[in-house]
């Protein structure tokens, strides 16, 4: 039997395997032996590590809201102002060719998931939750600074920039809006409600660079 850091290893492996498959033929198009064959293991190992394939689904949704939460998050950290942070929020949540473009398409794949999976449904729940709270938290401090004036409630304008956010990236990924202008669209709507403006230097478009070798978003 497997030792656990190598059972860790492995399920990484298959979650990165369903990935590539919803990336390549839809959620739609996954099945037990696409995911093996992508993997490279046989079906019956991966039902090892899998009781069946709604379950990597569920896993493979959560673990892209977690790749997604930590790179927002770990602005928070760096010493950049108010303004700054939630314009590179906004471009982390845009999905530009390349990496966040593949990531969103995972995420959007796996959305009806959450209506009839526990798992999932619990997890989205955290997701959003943990989205506006980033929001708000940039939100708060920008007030604090001085920088935003909001005459909305901060929790009201995290709660609408979650959702515009997840209604642009859709047209995104069919094709409808191009990244650059959606996010023009989110950073200026953003600065809007904030009661902000945006960073010297900035138009508020292509702070995601477009050449898709940023992170997540």
């Amino acid at each position: 039997m497997a030792r656990p850091k190598n059972q860790d290893q492995r399920r990484s492996e298959i979650l990165s395997a369903a990935k590539a498959v919803i990336h390549t033929r839809g959620v739609t198009g996954v099945n037990l032996k696409r995911i093996a064959d992508q993997a490279g293991l046989s079906s019956a190992l991966i039902l090892y590590y899998y009781a069946d394939v709604d379950e990597i689904l569920a896993a493979a949704y959560r673990t892209a809201t977690e790749e997604f939460l930590e790179k927002r998050e770990f602005l928070l950290t760096e010493a950049i102002s108010p303004t700054e942070q939630l314009q590179r929020c906004l471009a982390l949540g845009t999905p530009y060719p390349g990496t966040r473009e593949e990531a969103a398409r995972v995420l959007y794949e796996l959305q009806p998931l959450i209506l009839n999976n526990a798992d999932a449904a619990t997890w989205s729940r955290e997701f959003f939750s943990r989205q506006t709270a980033l929001f708000r938290s940039i939100i708060d401090a920008g007030v604090r600074t001085g920088e935003f004036r909001a005459a909305l409630d901060p929790n009201t304008v995290a709660i609408n920039l979650v959702a515009l956010e997840d209604g642009l990236a859709t047209h995104a990924l069919t094709g409808l809006m191009t990244p650059n202008s959606i996010e023009a669209t989110l950073v200026q709507t953003a600065m809007h409600m904030v009661g902000g403006s945006a960073a010297r230097g900035s138009d508020g478009a292509g702070t995601g660079t477009g050449t898709g070798t940023g992170t997540v978003g």
